[in-house]
């Protein structure tokens, strides 16, 4: 069979198409010359149907062509990137005694992104080890691979060959991304410019890596540059939360509550019970934090308040569930009458044939019995009046706002008591109106950044804001 039919063949259809095609395979490799092996390239390119089989005969054949033929095919392969070819590149290398094309090498860096699938990674870090170190271009290439896939090999790359690239915020990625914080200490970033640069460059999956980074290490300077960073780089303010959280950067998360709502501050009062809030200074902010955290913990053993008196002729239905004979409450389960049902599941807990039930009364009960409940993430009518009643509204209120709604905040609370509203509303608005008291109700500054990107990137100010007892007494004057 001659070359040109053996191409011809090899992508053969019908009956005996994989006969011929696996035929048509084995002679292209008996003839070797720049023509087959392109040839079957192109097919492994084209995901050939017998594409094990072409792998296989290209390795085995590879050490018999010349350096100009396996510099053909990694050119090939740059502009027809396909992850089969790869894998046969990544097997067969590159030839060492071959210089390593500057154009070639660079175009091939270019190939990997954040989706790069293993055996493309693989191919690159092979061609990687006869990459000149004396181009700042490819060396930028290099780092930018590495960015990518945080790749060991080419890590070790990096290091052991010292690519030096063209900006030093690279530099800086590369020594934060591989916990290497000293050499980043060496590049005398004082005004974190550089740590702001390598967050930018970033891709997500190196950020989280550099927060794991910055939780090990606990220099108070390199962390404060760190969250300073943070801002100036624009990563969204979720993201910065999640990151101060789990380095556990306390000054950190008390200047990003203006960007919380209440619910999330909740969090962070849960945080704070468990440990000594000493870092917090100066006494204003520490004060202001005792408050919130002491209003939380009675948030989460309230005590019990009598309700309103029911109208004449009125009766709890909860009470009179609770006084119904309890002999009777077998018999109540099984009941055509969803009363009677709903009043089994109050009194004998929740039951889960009952909390799916299709009865709106009975859902409801099951919900009243079973805090869990509210968990629950469903399309379910009485799901969303739960989700919607009480303090939901509350809950998703926004710490930083207008003098205004700090203004309602505060008279709302001095409006209320325990006695005859939710305590569970008072307690929220007492940290709520805590916190925005400082954050609003007192002089604020701009957060002390070279460049401030956001309109609610604050510090706090040292001015003291007053506290909510003596806030009731000015306004109780204001009203004489």
């Amino acid at each position: 069979m001659t070359a040109s039919s053996a191409i011809q063949r090899i992508y053969s259809q019908g009956i005996f198409g994989n006969w011929r095609r696996q035929m048509a395979i084995r002679s292209l490799a008996r003839k070797p010359c720049l023509e087959t092996f392109m040839a079957l390239a192109e097919a492994l390119n084209s995901n050939h149907p017998n594409s094990r089989l072409i792998i296989e005969i290209l390795e085995k054949i590879a050490p018999k062509h010349g350096e100009q033929d396996i510099e053909a095919l990694w050119r090939f392969w740059s502009t027809n990137p396909h992850p089969n070819l790869a894998k046969v590149l990544a097997h067969i290398g590159w030839p060492e005694s071959q210089p390593l094309d500057k154009r070639l090498a660079h175009k091939v860096l270019t190939l990997v992104n954040q989706d790069t699938s293993s055996n493309v990674i693989n191919a690159v870090v092979c061609l990687a080890h006869f990459l000149p170190t004396n181009d700042a271009t490819i060396s930028d290439g290099l780092y930018s691979a590495w960015a990518y896939t945080q790749s060991q090999q080419l890590e070790q790359i990096i290091t052991q060959q010292k690519h030096v690239p063209s900006s030093p915020a690279l530099e800086a990625l590369f020594a934060l991304g591989t916990g290497n914080v000293q050499d980043y200490l060496a590049l005398q970033d004082e005004d974190g410019s550089l740590f702001t640069q390598a967050l930018r460059l970033a891709t997500p999956k190196l950020l989280d890596c550099i927060a794991q980074v910055m939780l090990k290490n606990a220099d108070l300077e390199l962390r404060n540059s760190y969250r300073t960073a943070l801002v100036r780089a624009g990563i969204n303010s979720s993201q910065r939360f999640t990151y101060l959280k789990l380095i556990g950067d306390d000054r950190g998360l008390f200047e990003h509550i203006p960007h919380l709502r209440l619910q999330q501050v909740l969090e962070l009062c849960e945080h704070w019970t468990q440990k000594p809030c000493d870092w917090a200074t100066p006494a204003s902010r520490h004060a202001v934090l005792q408050q919130a955290v002491t209003a939380y913990q009675e948030l989460k053993n309230p005590l019990q308040a009598s309700g309103p008196k029911l109208p004449e002729g009125f009766v709890d239905i909860f009470a009179y569930w609770r006084d119904y004979n309890p002999q009777k409450l077998t018999k109540t389960k099984t009941s055509p009458d969803p009363v009677m049902r709903a009043r089994y599941l109050y009194l004998a807990g929740s039951d889960e044939c009952n909390i799916n039930s299709e009865h709106w009364l009975e859902r409801l009960v099951a919900r009243l019995s079973n805090i869990a409940c509210l968990l629950e993430p469903a399309s379910d009518q009485v799901h969303w009046v739960s989700a919607c009643a009480g303090d939901a509204e509350l809950l998703q209120t926004k710490i930083i706002g207008n003098p205004l709604e700090y203004k309602q905040h505060r008279e709302r609370l001095y409006a209320l008591t325990p006695a005859n509203n939710s305590y569970s509303t008072v307690g929220l608005l007492v940290i709520l109106c805590a916190f925005q008291g400082i954050f609003i109700g007192t002089d604020i500054t701009v957060e002390n950044l070279r460049e401030p990107r956001e309109r609610t990137a604050i510090r706090v100010s040292e001015a003291r804001p007053r506290r909510i007892n003596e806030e009731n007494t000015t306004i109780s004057e204001s009203n004489k």
